[in-house]
This record gives structure tokens, C-alpha cells and sequence, in this order.
């Protein structure tokens, strides 16, 4: 694996900057499978369960009659994997204050900015593959 240097030139482009400490805490993140597999096993179960249990309500219920039970109970699973994973981009940052990363982070000359953002788009991008993984899940078992 090939470290993510940042130069330490300070022209270097803020989107480089916000791409490198993604890529970085996108990483760490896959170190720790604690941070984003409950959210998604839970979110999976869910989903799973309900509808096995109430795949035919929507045979009797008033307004679902002749629809897809899974297209009134995906979103509910996808909300509930975005809830249980939310705080992510947090517990990285914290982790990093932790580890004492953080204050070496900051003597750089790397954009304040780039730093928040980085975390907060790692978690959206673990976030979204989360999302696409639920609804695979769904379609594939009851499409």
C-alpha cells in the first residue's frame, strides 16, 4: 500500500488537499470494521426479517394492494443503516485527536477545511456504498 504524502508546498490545490485526507480516513475507517459493519448487518437483518414475516401485507393493507412490500420497507432499512453509521465522520476525527495525529495534522500546512471535509466525505462515501449494499440485498432476494 502506497502512503498519501501531502506536499508540503502550500499552493497544493484544495481539492487535492480534501481528496488526499478522504482517501486517508476512508482507510482507517476499513481498519476498524467495527465502525461500519453493525449499521449494515443490522440495517440487512431488518430488512430481511420484515419481509419475510410481512411480504404478503401488502395483499390486505389499504393503499398497498398489488404493490411491492419492499418498495415501502427499503427505505426504512437505508434510513436505519444512514442512522446506525452517522457519527463516522466524528469517530474518526476523534480517533485522530486521540492518537495524537490530530495536533501533527494541524502543524502542517495543510487547508483547516480540507480536513473537516475529508471526514465528512469519507463517511458519505461509506455511507452510500452501505445504501447500495442494502438495497442490492433487497432487490436481489425479493425483486
Amino acid at each position: 500500500m502506497t502512503p498519501i504524502t501531502i506536499t508540503n508546498d502550500v499552493s497544493t490545490p484544495f481539492l487535492i488537499q480534501v481528496a488526499a485526507l478522504t482517501t486517508r480516513t476512508i482507510r482507517t475507517i476499513l481498519r476498524t470494521p467495527g465502525s461500519y459493519l453493525p449499521g449494515l448487518v443490522l440495517s440487512v437483518f431488518t430488512l430481511l426479517i420484515y419481509l419475510a414475516s410481512l411480504g404478503g401485507a401488502s395483499d390486505f393493507i389499504p393503499g398497498l394492494i398489488g404493490k411491492s412490500y419492499l418498495a415501502f420497507i427499503l427505505p426504512g432499512a437505508v434510513l436505519n443503516s444512514a442512522l446506525s453509521s452517522s457519527g463516522i465522520a466524528g469517530q474518526s476525527i476523534v480517533q485522530d485527536v486521540a492518537s495524537g495525529y490530530f495536533d501533527k495534522l494541524m502543524l502542517t500546512p495543510v487547508n483547516r477545511g480540507a480536513v473537516l471535509l475529508g471526514a465528512m466525505f469519507a463517511g458519505a462515501i461509506v455511507l452510500g456504498v452501505q445504501t447500495a449494499l442494502v438495497t442490492l440485498v433487497g432487490v436481489l432476494c425479493w425483486g
